[in-house]
């Protein structure tokens, strides 16, 4: 579960993060740790680039123009990603990518793997961190002194990169839009550029929610996903919302069934639910790493979340969705759907979606229903 935003003293602990992190980065300076390079950088020279995204799922997901839309400019450039421990499994088997590596935030481990990149002798390294990060900015000075080192937002840090973008979010533009803006170091301009993720699942992702979904077909024209966990505690939407949305929606769509999913500490939630609406409700199945939770939503017709990560990969599988966000409207700016079949309802409340009654909830899926069968206009 991660920190609460609305919490203090979950702000305090991470501003205490943040200060420590920056104490370490001023010392590595002062010992020579970054250097930059006096030769100019040519993007048609270069053999094997390096991209630093060792955060969160969703982050990885807001990636992937950028690794496709290189290698579709660059097909012979090879792409090798330094992943965190729970987004690796976002680019597992993608075509684009020749090497995956992780970083796990133990000293022993890493510096194994530090050692094992800097024998690949990456030409150019990029840290995917819109803004500044101290992490990746150690890791790419690291793993290879030698190479160029770029990235984009890095106001503070801008010295310490060969090249930089210095693009804004604030209010917008998307966090996919800002972070394809290192795609013009190398040239690629985003106007010529398919910005939409694609995420690439393999037989082995799909055959456990095809196998489940066909299941439910014969008896029910449509499936319907309703999740009902997030990843942060401002994103959870209590039971009895969920108890009431159900009703409004068993009774709108008769001949179709729901697939109720949540995360392994919170399958009580699937229980009482199921206590009070039997008929046309199931679970979805148990232990789904996250390429079968993909592999899951392409099998569905529609979708409702609170957690933006799985509304990320609903916009990966092009799956119609309704995501509920917070009333921050200017993070919203950022991190809104952007895939157009991924549709969003904002919480009155600033910080929580707890807020947002059944009933608005009800109508905002029933115009994505009716927005996913209105044929685009060309």
């Amino acid at each position: 579960m991660g920190l609460d935003p609305a919490k203090s003293t979950d702000k305090f602990l991470k501003s205490i993060e943040i200060s420590f992190k920056w104490m370490v980065l001023v010392w590595f300076v002062a010992l020579g740790g970054v250097r930059r390079q006096s030769r100019k950088f040519d993007p048609r020279k270069l053999r094997r680039v390096l991209f630093v995204r060792h955060d969160k799922l969703g982050d990885m997901i807001v990636s992937l123009p950028v690794f496709h839309n290189l290698k579709r400019f660059f097909p012979e450039i090879e792409i090798d990603v330094l992943c965190g421990r729970d987004n690796n499994m976002i680019i597992a088997h993608d075509p684009h990518i020749s090497r995956i590596t992780y970083y796990t935030k133990k000293p022993f481990s890493d510096l194994k793997r530090i050692l094992d990149m800097r024998r690949r002798k990456y030409d150019a390294i990029v840290d995917m961190t819109f803004g500044e990060s101290v992490t990746a900015t150690m890791l790419m000075s690291l793993i290879g002194p030698g190479a160029f080192k770029l990235g984009a937002g890095k106001s503070r840090l801008s010295d310490l990169f060969d090249l930089t973008v210095g693009a804004s979010v604030s209010h917008g533009p998307h966090i996919i839009e800002s972070t394809a803006t290192v795609l013009t170091l190398f040239g690629i301009p985003l106007s010529s550029c398919d910005l939409i993720p694609r995420m690439y699942l393999v037989e082995q992702d799909e055959v456990k929610g095809k196998r489940f979904a066909d299941t439910l077909r014969t008896a029910h024209e449509q499936l319907i996903g309703i999740n009902l966990s997030a990843g942060r505690p401002a994103r959870t939407w209590p039971v009895e919302s969920y108890v009431e949305l159900l009703r409004l929606m068993l009774q709108r769509f008769p001949k179709v069934c729901f697939v109720l999913s949540a995360s392994p500490s919170e399958r009580w939630k699937i229980d009482r639910i199921t206590s009070v609406h039997s008929e046309r409700i199931y679970a979805a199945p148990a232990g789904l790493s996250i390429r079968e939770i993909a592999g899951l939503l392409k099998n569905l017709d529609y979708l409702i979340t609170p957690d933006t990560s799985i509304g990320h990969i609903a916009g990966c599988v092009n799956l119609p969705t309704l995501v509920m966000y917070p009333g921050n409207m200017e993070n919203f700016a950022v991190w809104r759907p952007f895939n157009p079949c991924v549709k969003a309802i904002n919480s009155p409340h600033f910080y929580r979606i707890e807020y947002l009654e059944p009933e608005p909830v009800f109508e905002a899926f029933c115009r994505t229903v009716v927005d996913a069968r209105t044929p685009a206009v060309k």
